[in-house]
């Protein structure tokens, strides 16, 4: 879903805005744009590639565990096959370790489908910026060129590589950063560890998105960042993210939304809502559905693109609650800060860290915060 998500944001928001976004500072700079809208037509057509060869790439990877095509040297492909209990000592495990690994390798596979069509999409635009770069405009030269470039891919590497590094950002598999590898490292030599920090590259990336680039921290961000369109999708990210943000924060104002209880019947004042949760949850989104029902859609689900809108509303929250209690600034920026951090921990790699010290707290029976706790220890150590 997260991966469904992150296509539809990119491709439909992110493209068109980031290219609108390239074009205005190649303006106001006085150079020339690296994009342009004629790309976004290519782009979306790509889907009758990447959607097949994703097919494919998911099936091989379900059927063996791994996508040969990823793999340069057919001799490293038998250790590749060595995953979770295929080198147990019993022979009797290491007959079932295909299916003990099939719900890792359906998890792969779906991420090889979303990559692929990333990936081709992100590739047609390349090609389409390549092609308009060398002066190229007609269409029947721009047909032919295309077919060029394409016949001969591998003579651009760097526009494979920027189609790669596309693919992966919208997927949540970008290389760890340096906090990230030093708690992977961590866990791996310390096993104990598991329980507080369960897992971290993709978790990892989802917060670095949903909380630096999915916000107004986005236009501050820099990093190492040199191309030009791939800074303008940055200042696009933080733009719609920004607009979540204020969007989140009227809602609540609006009194459409309500952080600390679930909404009460089809009332078109409360067809939104926020409620707390519990156990690694953080805020969901609550509504009704047609029959008055209640449909609780968790903020996990919509991580990262939610959590600008969730950030927006627990920032009003706080201050229409500080006001009406008569409450100095400083109490309210700092409960503010405090239940932003609540929700950031709850929402990020060390969401068990949360969940931990929320067993602990006395708002639970002991039978509770037992279960929960052994729980998060016992999910913690799962490879």
């Amino acid at each position: 879903f997260g991966n469904l998500l992150s296509f539809a944001a990119n491709e439909y928001a992110v493209r068109p805005v980031g290219t609108a976004i390239e074009k205005a500072r190649a303006k106001i700079s006085g150079r020339p744009s690296e994009a342009s809208f004629r790309e976004l037509l290519p782009a979306y057509a790509s889907l009758r590639i990447g959607i097949p060869n994703g097919i494919m790439k998911a099936m091989k990877i379900t059927r063996t565990g791994f996508d040969p095509d990823e793999v340069t040297n057919p001799n490293k492909w038998g250790a590749l096959r060595l995953e979770a209990w295929a080198t147990h000592p019993s022979p009797r495990i290491r007959k079932w370790a295909p299916v003990i690994n099939f719900v890792g390798r359906a998890m792969r596979a779906e991420d090889a489908i979303a990559k692929s069509i990333l990936y081709h999409s992100e590739l047609e635009a390349q090609i389409m910026r390549q092609m308009l770069k060398e002066g190229i405009i007609k269409a029947d030269e721009l047909a032919a060129r295309h077919g060029d470039i394409t016949a001969n891919i591998a003579e651009y590497p760097e526009l494979i590589q920027k189609a790669k590094k596309y693919a992966a950002y919208g997927t949540f598999n970008e290389a760890p950063d340096r906090i990230a590898k030093l708690l992977i490292k961590l866990r791996e030599e310390a096993p104990i560890t598991r329980p507080i920090i369960p897992f971290i590259s993709i978790a990892s990336n989802l917060a670095r998105q949903g909380f630096r680039d999915w916000t107004p921290g986005g236009f501050l961000f820099r990093g190492n960042v040199e191309d030009q369109v791939a800074r303008s999708y940055m200042y696009a990210r933080a733009f719609i993210g920004t607009a979540l943000l204020a969007l989140g924060g009227y809602l609540y104002w609006n009194k459409q939304l309500h952080l600390d209880a679930p909404t009460a019947g089809p009332e078109k004042a409360r067809f939104y809502g926020l409620k707390g949760q519990t156990r690694n949850q953080g805020y969901s989104l609550v509504t009704t559905n047609e029959k008055g029902n209640e449909v609780n859609i968790p903020g996990r689900r919509l991580e990262p693109f939610g959590h600008p809108f969730f950030t927006g509303a627990i920032i009003v929250k706080n201050i229409l609650n500080g006001v009406s209690a008569g409450q100095e600034i400083p109490t309210i920026i700092l409960k503010g800060v405090r239940e932003l951090g609540r929700y950031a921990l709850s929402s990020s790699y060390l969401s068990n860290v949360s969940d931990m010290f929320e067993a602990l707290s006395g708002s639970t029976s002991a039978e509770q915060k037992i279960l929960r706790i052994g729980a998060s220890t016992v999910f913690g150590f799962v490879p």
